[in-house]
């Protein structure tokens, strides 16, 4: 009976022991939001060629189109945007107020669940199909990793 008894606790210490260990994806960064860098392309006069470089906006307000929510109001010397996607429609826009010209980016996206664990749960990522802005401070857009996940990689650059 007392070799039982030492046999029954130790097996209920490993079954705690297992069941308390910590799982990978949980730990893992699970905000997933749209980076938009924004840009200036502007002329070298020496040798006549096209020079990109980062655009830090004098003031920026950011809203979303069809709510109240502010992310950027009147923001200072920023170059890159981190924005929600909707998750439950395919389609997310933005007012974007830069330097008090108005602009409205639209982005027409694919929302995918992603399994993480039993644990854990789900986190909803993002394919973008296409974005267009209109064109009154923004000369335009491209869209250069299509993946919107937790990885905060630049997803579309904005040129002015």
């Amino acid at each position: 009976m007392k070799y039982f008894f030492k046999f029954i606790l130790l097996s209920f210490a490993v079954i705690i022991g297992y069941s308390c260990s910590n799982d990978e994806t949980c730990r893992k960064n699970k905000y997933v939001r749209l980076q938009v860098s924004l840009y200036k392309v502007s002329l070298n006069p020496t040798n006549n060629t096209f020079v990109t470089a980062a655009w830090n906006v004098d003031s920026i307000t950011v809203q979303g189109v069809g709510v109240d929510s502010v992310l950027y109001k009147n923001s200072k010397k920023i170059n890159l945007l981190s924005l929600n996607l909707n998750k439950i429609v395919r389609k997310t826009a933005y007012q974007l107020n830069i330097n008090k010209i108005k602009d409205t980016l639209t982005i027409y996206h694919t929302n995918v669940t992603e399994f993480l664990s039993l644990e854990c749960g789900c986190l909803k990522v993002y394919s973008i199909d296409s974005a267009t802005v209109t064109n009154h401070s923004i000369d335009s857009i491209k869209v250069i990793n299509h993946q919107v996940n937790t990885d905060n990689a630049t997803n579309i650059r904005i040129y002015n």
